[in-house]
């Protein structure tokens, strides 16, 4: 780790800010984690793991910033994300299916 950098933990994930303009977001209870676990993915699973992460985000943003708003939009978004996420996995549950 860069010498510069700061190590900031905030509830359920941890952000990494070297000088240079770079984040990386490493989540306990991951989405990707399930991701990484498959094979292939379809871009309702990709996108609606990548809404959830955003989300969550948000929803941290909000309440470390006490903005209700920003924790709501990202609560909502997470659960977006997951039915999204949900309707991939059954998508290709269902390919897998009929091979």
């Amino acid at each position: 780790m860069c010498p510069v950098a700061q190590t900031i933990p905030c509830h359920s994930f941890i952000i990494e800010s070297p000088a240079r303009i770079s984040m990386k977001v490493i989540f306990e209870s991951s989405p990707f984690a399930t991701m990484l676990r498959r094979k292939a993915m379809n871009e309702s699973q990709i996108k609606g793991r990548a809404n959830e992460a955003k989300g969550k985000i948000k929803e941290v943003t909000g309440k470390v910033t006490g903005n209700k708003e920003t924790e709501y939009k990202g609560k909502a978004q997470k659960h977006a994300g997951k039915a999204e996420a949900k309707y991939g996995d059954m998508k290709s549950d269902l390919k897998k299916e009929k091979k």
